[in-house]
């Protein structure tokens, strides 16, 4: 079966996701990427493509597009929300995030000649790096201040790590970190049923502020 690299992951009728193309789409493109040039190379620095899937699992998430798909705008969207959020929440290096970046666009470029490859590759020039280690700091203080709201005796075993263990739904723990948040927004919808294709959606927003809450909850465990 052939790859479709300008291949749509969301319903046209719904403009919602679908996540069994977007998933097969994903996987197909990991297995070419990890055999290329750029793919091997990353190999061989010891990189183990993390960042490349956090590429993959947010661009589909915030902008409803596969990297193939994402312009410059849409980089940098991803660049200020989710990585900040991943890199406070691994303890990671904005430095290995970039170069993964740049290895995946480079192979889009080279490989099928799109021309948003190559916008999104001079949208990570030489000041990007400095400029998302920054965003990380803001990101941790944000993050600090609102698990300062939380109470003291807030039962978080050190097992726990998801919404299923803390017996509440992903929904609702998305909802309490929009609560702490002080977010105007007061949809209720389900996941299932919300827009997700739209710049700053709700799910798109739900999701930051999910991971926010497990950021904090990870960050918390290591100071005790």
């Amino acid at each position: 079966m052939s790859f479709d690299i300008h291949q749509r992951i969301t319903v046209p009728e719904t403009g919602r996701i679908d996540r069994e193309a977007a998933n097969a789409w994903s996987g197909r493109f990991t297995g070419l990427f990890r055999t290329s040039p750029e793919g091997l190379e990353l190999a061989e620095q010891g990189h183990e493509y993390h960042w490349v899937a956090v590429l993959l699992e947010s661009g589909v998430d915030i902008c409803g597009l596969t990297p193939a798909q994402l312009t410059a705008d849409d980089l940098r969207e991803l660049l200020d929300v989710a990585f900040p959020l991943e890199l406070y929440g691994e303890d990671g290096d904005p430095e290995l995030v970039i170069r993964e970046l740049r290895a995946v666009f480079q192979f889009l470029h080279r490989e099928y000649a799109l021309p948003n490859a190559l916008e999104c590759l001079v949208a990570l020039d030489d000041g990007v790096t400095a400029k998302l280690r920054e965003d990380v700091r803001r990101t941790a203080a944000e993050i600090e201040a609102e698990a300062a709201l939380l109470p003291d005796d807030l039962p978080l075993p050190d097992s726990m790590d998801t919404a299923t263990e803390l017996d509440i739904t992903d929904d609702e723990l998305a909802e309490l970190a929009f609560a702490l948040d002080g977010a105007e927004d007061t949809s209720r919808l389900p996941s299932y049923e919300r827009q997700t294709v739209e710049k700053q959606s709700p799910k798109a927003r739900s999701k930051s502020k999910r991971k926010t809450a497990d950021a904090s909850r990870k960050k918390n465990r290591k100071k005790r």
